[in-house]
């Protein structure tokens, strides 16, 4: 909203940008992994999911799985080890 004069009045050119966004997600159509059935690559990431069980505490586990992560990710850029491996040192 925007006020004008102490009138609040809609901004339209907000309005505008967000329902032209909403309008690209509910165009989305989801990938046709048919082409896939054959290769395993469905079945398997159905198996993945099955195993996933949603508890009252996954997202707190799931963010801390992901600090944890984000911390060594950081460590090994900061220590080069990606690049040293694929030149044929050895890390540790």
């Amino acid at each position: 909203m925007v006020e004008d004069q102490g009138h609040p009045l809609i901004n339209f050119q907000r309005y505008v940008k967000f329902m032209d966004r909403i309008k690209e997600i509910l165009h989305y159509e989801p990938p046709n992994l048919e082409q896939y059935r054959h290769q395993g690559q469905l079945a398997y990431l159905e198996n993945q999911l099955k195993g996933v069980q949603l508890t009252p505490n996954t997202d707190d586990e799931l963010m801390e799985k992901s600090i944890a992560l984000e911390a060594g990710e950081v460590l090994d850029f900061k220590l080069r080890r990606r690049e040293l491996r694929s030149l044929g040192f050895r890390t540790t």
